[in-house]
């Protein structure tokens, strides 16, 4: 709430409230976006549709995101997800999302298929399949699905043929998220920062 008033407008955003890293875990697996409001929502209320352009996590789930406001929006029906500590939803009109969102899905494609020129396409679809499985379970408070998932991957990687700076960065996380035990958060999250690197091209 109050960090953007307008279209067009850049947003620098620090999370660190428990709602909103469920918020930015969400949206950043999602379609990259989310609603800002001045005040608590209500139904029929304005609020600002923001999509999120760049988003670097911490161990702890904090996340430091990039982003800009896009247009304004009429809720629908709001109200608090149970489980969430205050986290609201809200309806928005049909298709919004399809129109708004597609620049971003595009330019992510380029994104990831520069990238899968660096690293392979194989490793990058086996890392990007292990997110898109992965983060869904530690979004419904399944941390230890979604490290045993990032543990299996990273160890299937390590048997194949990686640059040196690759296989590093997996064999580091990996050691780090067994060292971490039963606390599944952190054994997650160390596995998740490595392929993050990875993926965006941060090792070597």
């Amino acid at each position: 709430r109050g960090v953007a008033t307008r279209p067009g407008e850049h947003v620098a955003l620090h999370f660190f409230e428990p709602r909103y890293k469920i918020l930015i875990r969400r949206a950043w697996e999602g379609n990259r976006s989310f609603l800002c409001t001045q005040c608590q929502p209500r139904d029929g209320d304005t609020g600002l549709l923001v999509t999120v352009s760049s988003a670097r996590f911490l161990s702890d789930g904090r996340a430091n995101i990039e982003g800009s406001g896009v247009r304004r929006v009429k809720l629908g029906k709001v109200w608090v997800e149970e489980g969430t500590g205050g986290l609201y939803y809200a309806k928005v009109p049909q298709g919004l999302l399809d129109k708004e969102i597609p620049a971003t899905g595009q330019a992510q494609e380029r994104g990831r298929s520069s990238r899968s020129q660096v690293i392979g396409p194989q490793i990058t679809h086996a890392l990007t399949a292990a997110i898109q499985s992965g983060a869904p379970a530690y979004n419904r408070g399944r941390a230890d699905l979604c490290a045993q998932t990032y543990a299996r991957v990273a160890g299937e990687l390590l048997e194949q043929d990686l640059s040196r700076a690759v296989a590093h960065r997996l064999r580091s996380a990996l050691e780090e998220s067994r060292a971490a035990g039963q606390d599944w958060d952190t054994a997650a999250w160390a596995l998740r920062h490595a392929f993050d690197d990875i993926l965006e091209n941060r090792v070597g």
